[in-house]
């Protein structure tokens, strides 16, 4: 198996109280050529008291090698699961309690000898977070990071 540099996404999101939001991700290296991440807040505007779903949807473009495959959440070792965080959650934002996934199969996986959770082409993951009533109107940063692992018939790039 080959190896590559670590691969993970950090993002930020603006969480609009009766405005818009704005996403933005940094993108640390060369493991999103295979992977695209768009990250959005829905509704689009929240009011306090309300709640918010954060919306991670990750894109795998094909390879030569076969198709790319992402650890779903639950995934076991050895593979490694995506893990999405929340390092700045503002005051009166309640954080989630669980990040949600649909699309996730599962199936022995030849790389790690045992049965896996994966996403193919795609991968769709959310977290709801709550608003409290004390919550100023505007605008709210939320940032975090996204770790996640992918392989194809030929190589595995590590999280």
């Amino acid at each position: 198996m080959d190896l590559v540099p670590m691969s993970g996404i950090r993002f930020s999101c603006l969480l609009v109280l009766l405005t818009v939001p704005v996403v933005r991700a940094q993108v640390p290296d060369r493991a999103l050529e295979e992977v695209s991440w768009h990250v959005r807040v829905e509704p689009e505007a929240v009011r306090p008291g309300g709640a918010a779903r954060l919306v991670f949807q990750a894109r795998m473009e094909e390879s030569e090698d076969g198709p790319w495959k992402m650890y779903a959440v639950g995934s076991p070792r050895p593979s490694r699961a995506v893990n999405i965080t929340l390092q700045t959650v503002p005051a009166g934002i309640q954080p989630p309690d669980s990040i949600l996934q649909q699309g996730a199969k599962s199936g022995f996986d030849p790389w790690f000898d045992t049965t896996v959770v994966y996403f193919e082409h795609q991968a769709l993951l959310w977290a709801d977070i709550g608003v409290g009533r004390d919550m100023p109107e505007g605008l709210q940063e939320l940032q975090g990071d996204i770790v996640f692992m992918v392989c194809n018939d030929r190589i595995c790039l590590p999280p």
